[in-house]
């Protein structure tokens, strides 16, 4: 485990400057900048979003936004109960909006991203010929781990 100070822990955990700006909360002088690197789809992403003050060209105010370490847990828990992930699937509005009309999101929009990951997870499924059997972990062990990635504790 990492010796982290006081400080960088504190930090970890009640990040400053975290979460969006959106155009809607500026001034008529100001606008937002937004960049974005890494990939949502594969769990690792950051967002950077700028409000600027167009008469002086100066940022203002900055926030950002993490996405990720996901597929990295997933992995760990799969691996301390001696099994794998066949496919990291991520989540996305579009499940909410298929699902208040009734339907799967490949019905509702068959040729949106999320859907192109439900048929990538059927066929990883398909394909999969490892059988499996996960070997069951203490409540000890899945509280450990979950404080590992910082997500407990």
């Amino acid at each position: 485990m990492w010796d982290y100070t006081d400080t960088v822990m504190d930090l970890f955990h009640h990040p400053h400057n975290m979460g969006a700006i959106a155009l809607a909360d500026c001034q008529e002088n100001e606008t937002v900048a937004m960049g974005e690197i890494g990939s949502i789809v594969c769990g690792d992403a950051l967002r950077l979003y700028l409000r600027i003050d167009q008469t002086c060209d100066r940022i203002i105010d900055a926030q950002f936004q993490t996405f990720g370490c996901a597929s990295a847990i997933i992995n760990a828990l799969a691996e301390k109960l001696g099994t794998k992930m066949i496919y990291f699937m991520p989540r996305d509005n579009m499940v909410q909006r298929a699902e208040l009309n009734r339907q799967t999101v490949i019905e509702f929009d068959p040729d949106c991203e999320q859907a192109g990951h439900y048929r990538a997870l059927a066929k990883a499924i398909d394909e999969n010929t490892d059988q499996i059997i996960p070997t069951p972990i203490s409540n000890q062990e899945l509280e450990d781990l979950l404080v590992k990635y910082g997500l407990y504790g």
